[in-house]
């Protein structure tokens, strides 16, 4: 009966061993998962579905109806059918890359979140070995009981906030289940980051072409011409109709040149934005290695006793932050180079 018990007692183990197993996952495993569970690609992916069933029924309408009003309205159906097929298939393939970006941005932000809390738990140790030397310095009538106890409130205070850190840190993958939709336990696999500088680019060349590539104003594009033809063509009744149809085409037309004016903006910011942080990366590379050089001398200044553990522990730390924050610039860089990169989908 022990043993009996005692075999249930591992299996019982086991199971929940098993349960609370976290599995790894890369940025391409989860923009599948979130792709397979978006309902914005599942309706786009039908409305294309719909479209080409529909192709057939309106092209029949336009031959039956011949150049009556009827044929008119028609016609306008049929191009627009046909423009919505056209276009369908960019617009699947865009969302997916699209995804992409945003997984890759959340899988960094998460990333460094991590990185950030265990370099506060790093500096949560030093104030602890801190408070602690307070505590005898206090005891030995070198520090006030009023000032240590406000160094106690302090590390407290700060200790409590690691546990808002560990909170945000679940929920942000929390919330990647719910875009997945998952509920495993994940363990994010860093994206594969090899950082260059982004090549000089002719901004009025990339520009001009992303305009004639991008898929919402080839969107923007095609209902402007669907309202011009269906302006062109209509026969109309009275002028409010047709006052009515010219005001939808000049709306198309101004909806067009927005997307043109937005798209040009924020290309060149993005631009901008992508070469300052190169500067700001190699600026902070230099100041690390001035660091490191400092770093050797505070060691040999702790050889002769001329600094203490604990400082070159803090000098360690600021040390770490600072290669933290290149990191992060790094990862910053990163997304701004693969959305400048698919000016297509912005």
């Amino acid at each position: 009966m022990k043993k009996v018990v005692a075999a249930l007692i591992v299996l019982m183990f086991s199971v929940n061993v098993f349960a609370a197993e976290t599995k790894t996952i890369t940025v391409d495993d989860a923009v599948t998962k979130a792709f397979n569970n978006s309902n914005e690609i599942k309706k786009l992916q039908e409305s294309a579905y719909l479209t080409e069933q529909n192709h057939d029924k309106l092209l029949e309408n336009f031959y039956m109806a011949g150049g009556t009003e009827a044929g008119i309205s028609a016609a306008v159906a049929l191009t627009r059918n046909e423009i919505d097929s056209a276009l369908s298939l960019p617009n699947i393939t865009s969302q997916k890359t699209g995804l992409k970006i945003t997984i890759s941005r959340y899988f960094t932000a998460i990333l460094s979140a991590e990185a950030d809390l265990e370099l506060y738990t790093k500096q949560l140790e030093i104030e602890k070995k801190e408070l602690v030397i307070s505590a005898v310095r206090t005891k030995l009538g070198q520090m006030s009981k009023s000032e240590y106890e406000g160094l106690e409130t302090a590390y407290n205070k700060n200790a409590a906030n690691k546990t808002a850190k560990e909170r945000a840190i679940a929920d942000a993958y929390t919330n990647l289940n719910t875009i997945m939709g998952t509920s495993d336990n994940y363990k994010i696999v860093p994206p594969d980051i090899r950082y260059e500088e982004l090549k000089n680019t002719n901004l009025v060349g990339y520009i001009n072409t992303a305009l004639d590539t991008n898929i919402k104003i080839k969107q923007s594009l095609e209902n402007y011409r669907a309202q011009k033809y269906e302006y062109d063509i209509t026969i109309f009744d009275d002028s409010l109709s047709k006052e009515t149809a010219e005001i939808k085409m000049n709306q198309a037309q101004r909806d067009l040149e927005d997307q043109k004016t937005n798209l040009t903006n924020t290309l060149s910011s993005n631009y901008d934005d992508i070469k300052n942080l190169e500067l700001a990366v190699k600026l902070a590379k230099d100041d690390y290695e001035n660091m490191e050089k400092q770093m050797k001398i505070k060691q040999t200044q702790l050889q002769i006793g001329k600094t203490t553990q604990i400082d070159v522990d803090k000098y360690a730390l600021e040390m770490e932050n600072a290669k933290n924050d290149i990191t992060n610039k790094e990862y910053e860089h990163f997304i701004k180079v693969m959305t400048f990169q698919n000016a297509d989908i912005i």
